[in-house]
């Protein structure tokens, strides 16, 4: 019985050195098709550089920086020829606000006016006949007005007409006239300075819009910018694991025809590498159609082939709430609409309080005008008119309205202030989430770069492994794939901080710029 349990050992353990004899074998002709698989891809990668290379069979990669395709798309895009179009109508808007004090010179000229008239003419024996008359009248004349924020009108005219009659009828057929009227408002319901004031504080809230629209495009073109950095990565990422799972399918199928695996496993195997075949080809076309929305956005040829800058700067941002709370109560757009708001609230009290009050203007006026038969005109001989006049005007009994429109208005400025107050404690919630995603992503940043550190290390000593035999090629391209992996992640963590900055800057309004001024 010993004797037949000796046997029987002797008998299995020559069958196990046989069966890791055959996997050991198999093994050896895997690791030598999947290292001939990894030489074949390197030939067949160098051989695809060379040709792309090579003069006269296609075209050099476009290396495009971040500045280049700001600069690029500023200057091609629609987006950017209309925030040119609103700097230049806010330019105008401006010379109106600034010319609003000069002196507005009129000329009026009235072409011939002809008038072809019957007329009944008595004659000295009393006999009454019809007779067809017909004048002719010319007018011209010139004005000149102005208006000072201190509430003061002034009116200044002259005119002289000619008239042609076939009668002798009118004696004077010359006439001029001059005038001269000042108005001075006293008290009243408006001010000049006030509208001037609130015009001016209106044009600076659009400047602000049309540099906030230049910053919005460029952050546009950043954004959109990395993003494509990152799929163009992740792409790549995902074109060499494509390759790793065609290596892996093909040793499979090997095994399985030696029998090694069994047919279910197999084929879920085959079923894998499909899936990873598909999403392959649908992130290749949305990898395409976004590459295609890039170069619509830079206004690039359509064969233009382009690679991004793969250096990401890491952003200097100040952590302290502080300084951007401070800019951006001076320079954020929705704080100086609702100041604005409030401000125009608190002039609408302001004259809704002075409509309860009487209204006072002082006017003056001079005018003379003189007659002639020849264009020897005197104003000496003219008649001259003056006149002085004050007038107070008090509406006693309106059955209360303006008074409600006072009370109204003193609601306004109430809710100026509470959206005023509302905007600002937003904007520090706001502010305050948007400094701590950047401390988050800083202090992230050195632990992706350490990681980044050890993986290539890692790939270092897995190369020198593979190189004195110790490991697999499949082995080497784990290592590969986790280096390109971590390099992504990385990578990943830059273009989050400095998109996070970048936003924090569009919340305090410190990327504008103030070139308008």
């Amino acid at each position: 019985m010993n004797r037949a349990l000796d046997m029987h050992s002797r008998t299995s353990s020559r069958a196990e050195t046989r069966r890791h004899g055959e996997e050991g074998m198999i093994k050896i002709a895997c690791d030598a098709s999947a290292r001939s698989s990894l030489r074949m891809r390197f030939v067949i990668q160098l051989l695809l550089g060379l040709l792309v290379l090579a003069p006269g069979q296609g075209e050099a990669r476009r290396r495009i920086t971040l500045e280049e395709a700001q600069a690029l798309a500023g200057g091609a895009h629609r987006d950017a020829e209309a925030r040119r179009l609103s700097e230049k109508s806010w330019r105008l808007d401006r010379s109106d606000h600034r010319l609003r004090l000069l002196p507005r010179l009129n000329l009026r000229l009235t072409a011939p006016a002809i008038n072809d008239s019957e007329q009944e003419v008595v004659s000295d024996k009393g006999q009454v006949t019809s007779v067809r008359v017909q004048s002719e009248r010319r007018f011209g004349g010139v004005d000149l007005s102005s208006e000072l924020p201190s509430g003061t009108s002034l009116v200044a005219g002259f005119s002289m007409s000619r008239l042609k009659s076939d009668t002798d009828s009118y004696t004077y057929p010359y006439d001029a006239s001059y005038s001269f009227s000042l108005q001075q408002q006293l008290f009243g319901r408006s001010w000049l300075f006030e509208e001037l004031a609130r015009d001016g504080r209106r044009l600076d809230l659009q400047q602000r819009r049309v540099s906030e629209e230049g910053a919005v495009f460029r952050h546009r073109v950043l954004r959109e910018y990395y993003t494509l950095l990152q799929s163009q990565m992740a792409h790549d990422l995902e074109r060499t694991g494509l390759q790793e799972s065609d290596s892996s399918f093909a040793l499979s199928r090997r095994k399985y025809e030696a029998g090694i695996i069994a047919e279910s496993d197999f084929l879920k195997l085959e079923l894998e590498n499909l899936e990873r075949h598909s999403r392959f080809t649908s992130d290749s076309l949305s990898l395409r159609l976004q590459e295609e929305s890039f170069r619509r956005l830079l206004h690039l040829p359509q064969n233009t082939d382009f690679e991004l800058d793969t250096t990401v700067p890491i952003p200097v941002v100040e952590t302290e709430l502080g300084p951007h709370l401070e800019q951006a109560n001076t320079a954020n757009l929705t704080v100086l609409a609702d100041r604005l708001s409030l401000y125009e609230a608190t002039l609408s009290r302001r004259e809704a309080w002075r409509d309860l009050l009487p209204s006072v203007n002082l006017s003056m006026s001079w005018d003379q005008a003189i007659e002639d038969s020849t264009l020897n005109t005197s104003f000496d001989d003219g008649r001259l008119n003056r006149s002085l006049s004050l007038r107070l005007s008090w509406p006693l009994f309106t059955w209360g309205e303006r008074h409600r429109a006072w009370q109204r208005s003193r609601i306004s400025v109430r809710r100026a202030e509470l959206a005023r107050e509302e905007g600002l404690e937003t904007l520090e919630l706001q502010l305050r989430g948007q400094l701590n995603r950047v401390r988050e992503l800083q202090t992230l940043i050195p632990l992706r770069a350490r990681q980044l550190q050890l993986a290539e290390r890692d790939y270092e000593i897995t190369q020198e492994r593979f190189r004195s035999g110790q490991i697999t090629s499949q082995e080497l391209i784990d290592a590969e794939r986790t280096l390109s992996s971590v390099r992504l992640t990385e990578l990943g963590a830059r273009i989050e901080l400095v998109l996070a900055a970048a936003e924090l800057e569009r919340l305090t309004g410190a990327d504008r710029e103030e070139v308008l001024r």
